[in-house]
């Protein structure tokens, strides 16, 4: 269980080890969460070349809620998982999946 509630701290702790090869970007998020209203609202997170930094402001072009940050966070789910689940919204979110650390997200059969 993963539940971010200060997506700035989160952000700056978490590493980002697919970053370095992407090219700069910026990905403007709403964040909607109504049981951690300090968390919720418009956040920038930018990629500069150097580190990933998130940012107050921003268009909020990216509309996410707690469970679709959870498991971007985490690595479980790209952007496009997200959409199918309604989890995400919104404008270009390309720049989300150029950080999580994995070529595809994480997979586990329900059985083995």
């Amino acid at each position: 269980m993963l539940r971010v509630v200060d997506l700035p701290a989160a952000i700056a702790a978490r590493g980002w080890p697919r970053a370095e090869w992407a090219r700069p970007f910026t990905v403007d998020l709403e964040v909607v969460d109504e049981d951690a209203p300090w968390n919720a609202g418009r956040h920038r997170i930018v990629w500069d070349g150097s580190q990933v930094a998130c940012e107050p402001g921003g268009g909020g072009d990216v509309r996410i809620g707690p469970r679709g940050l959870a498991a971007w966070y985490a690595g479980a789910a790209d952007t496009a998982m997200l959409r199918r689940a309604s989890l995400l919204s919104g404008g270009p979110a390309e720049g989300l999946d150029a950080l999580i650390g994995a070529p595809r997200p994480a997979r586990m059969a329900d059985e083995f």
